[in-house]
């Protein structure tokens, strides 16, 4: 489908009548149209969800450290406070990941989601 294509086919569905199903054809197709009008490839493009993967990056470094603090402790050759606050920035990257991922949910589904998994966790 090329953008004539689309501009065409939104002319005619803005001309008939005003049902869910129109709109809801309208609203895809205006998004193609502005994907390639922008010369956009994919939703990774625009959508926040780099936030996310950003996040999940900055997550690897800190659990390396606290891995490598948690190993030197059990050798003899590290102290438990550096364990400690390895772990404590650790979470503070886990959180921050969870609460960008919960806070770009949709629906509820999503969002008891996360919730049900988190209760999960063992205290």
């Amino acid at each position: 489908m090329n953008i004539e294509d689309i501009n065409r086919t939104i002319n005619e569905l803005e001309q008939d009548a005003t049902t869910f199903s129109n709109c809801e054809k309208l609203a895809h197709l205006y998004i193609v149209r502005q994907f390639q009008k922008d010369g956009l490839k994919t939703m990774v493009d625009v959508l926040p969800s780099n936030n996310i993967a950003r996040e999940l990056s900055d997550i690897f470094p800190y659990y390396e450290k606290y891995c490598n603090a948690k190993r030197d402790y059990q050798l003899n050759h590290g102290s438990a406070d550096i364990v400690l606050s390895t772990l404590q920035a650790l979470c503070r990257e886990i959180l921050e990941f969870i609460q960008i991922l919960y806070s770009s949910t949709d629906i509820p589904e999503e969002r008891h989601l996360i919730v049900g998994i988190l209760s999960n966790i063992p205290f």
